[in-house]
């Protein structure tokens, strides 16, 4: 039986999960992937790398890159460029996509949020905003899934409340 497990990655510094074995664990899980990336797991890398951004310094980030790559496997080349590019679109608009979300949240500032929730709206953000591949409704769900799947216990309802005003602009 395998179970997943949150595991902080000394060499990569960030936050990740990986598949290992354990006794009892009530989840069956494979360690097969999916040689085909949906949107989401996509979406779900680039969560991660700009997740990892905020505990490493810029100059960085090319290295902790290769090493993220690394660590994946049967990634086809099509889903890492595309993981690649939404990260560095995503990365260069940190500053504007912090300046619009500390124009919709009242009584929070972007220095103060959580860093999973903030990393979560950075990156629904920019899809509302700037990638019009992506639906809004699909950005917004994604979003939720994402606080869901990483975040504390508030941050769907804090993610989905803040992006619902995004919406109403739109």
């Amino acid at each position: 039986m395998r179970c997943l497990f949150l595991v902080f990655h000394r060499k990569l510094r960030c936050i990740s999960y990986e598949i290992r074995p354990y006794e009892g664990c009530a989840i069956n899980h494979t360690n097969e992937r999916n040689p085909n990336m949906g949107r989401t797991e996509l979406r779900e890398h680039i969560f991660k790398m700009l997740f990892c951004r905020e505990f490493n310094a810029s100059k960085e980030m090319p290295e902790q890159l290769l090493l993220y790559f690394e660590q994946l496997e049967q990634i086809k080349d099509s889903d890492r460029l595309y993981i690649e590019e939404k990260y560095n679109a995503v990365a260069e608009k940190i500053e504007e996509l912090d300046q619009l979300i500390n124009e919709q949240v009242t009584g929070w500032k972007t220095s103060r949020m959580n860093k999973v929730d903030l990393t979560v709206l950075r990156l629904a953000v920019y899809e509302i905003k700037w990638d019009e591949d992506v639906p809004l409704g699909v950005a917004i769900n994604e979003a939720v899934q994402l606080a869901k799947k990483f975040g504390g216990k508030e941050s769907p309802a804090f993610v989905n409340g803040v992006l619902a005003k995004f919406a109403n602009q739109e």
